[in-house]
């Protein structure tokens, strides 16, 4: 899955149908995977998904800056960097 926007350690949207949808297969799924690339940080977006650490694992780019993946991992977010 992925997101428009993080802030504030959660995921958000411009839409809120694609948070109905993405919200009902979080609901389903067998496992939560996020992957954000380092630019979901410098984003805003309107509507809440749902916090990082609801997701069971958060894979981010090795863009994205060493203090926000060490805040994230501080905050309990199974935070993963995807290396390539």
């Amino acid at each position: 899955m992925s997101t428009t926007a993080v802030v504030d350690g959660h995921c958000l949207h411009r839409s809120q149908e694609t948070i109905q949808v993405k919200r009902a297969l979080m609901e389903t799924t067998g496992k939560r995977v996020l992957q954000l690339d380092h630019s979901k940080f410098d984003r805003r977006a309107v509507h809440e998904l749902a916090p990082l650490n609801e997701f069971d694992v958060v894979v981010v780019d090795l863009g994205t800056p060493k203090p926000v993946r060490d805040e994230l991992r501080a905050a309990g977010v199974a935070l993963e960097v995807a290396e390539g």
